[in-house]
């Protein structure tokens, strides 16, 4: 037998190091086996969300987003509008916030098949959307149409103010040009009268 060989012989002819090798390969196949299993699964996954996300969230998702940013249902102020419910309407921004949330999760951390929470947040988003719609929007119009007739009043003011302004202005030249004679008589009638009461100089004889 050959001395060129580089692994040791034991009495039995079988190779110990070949076995550690077999061993080692079998090892490496199986994790590339598993890890190239997790990643058809990833892919999977990630595609399914896509999916869904796509046709089924998306754009669902930014009509409820451009809804509440609308009707300013996010702050106190916005919301005074809507008394009677105000709690589901707090509800919907909730869980809107928590859908966005959520999703922003999976991108971050690359976690493609959690979409049960995705989809539990955005059937409560839509569910309190549908609940709130019709009356956010009847209110709206309501709100809208006060301050229309609030502004239009606020112009009628403004131009009835004007107008007295100008009717002032009309009535003081009037006044002007009636009194004007007046006051020139009345110059006159005193001119005359200082010169009536001047004492006439005495002609004495000669």
């Amino acid at each position: 037998m050959s001395s060129d060989l580089a692994e040791p012989i034991d009495e039995t002819g079988d190779n110990p190091s070949s076995e550690e090798n077999k061993d080692s390969l079998r090892a490496k196949y199986k994790s590339q086996h598993e890890e190239s299993q997790i990643h058809i699964r990833n892919m999977q996954n990630f595609k399914q969300l896509k999916a869904v996300y796509k046709t089924q969230i998306a754009a669902k998702h930014e009509e409820i987003i451009e809804f509440i940013r609308k009707h300013d249902l996010k702050t106190e102020k916005g919301q005074k509008h809507f008394a009677d419910m105000k709690l589901d309407i707090g509800r919907l921004v909730s869980r809107s916030d928590a859908t966005q949330t959520e999703f922003e999760k999976i991108l971050s951390t690359r976690d493609w098949g959690n979409i049960a929470n995705l989809m539990q947040f955005f059937r409560e988003t839509n569910g309190f959307f549908l609940e709130v719609k019709h009356y956010v929007e009847t209110q709206w119009e309501k709100v809208q149409e006060s301050k229309e007739r609030a502004a239009e009043n606020a112009k009628a003011g403004y131009n009835q103010s004007v107008l007295n302004e100008d009717w002032d202005d009309e009535l003081q030249t009037l006044e002007d040009v009636v009194q004007e004679p007046v006051r020139q008589r009345e110059k006159k009638g005193k001119g005359r009268g200082r010169s009536r009461g001047r004492a006439r100089p005495r002609l004495q004889d000669d």
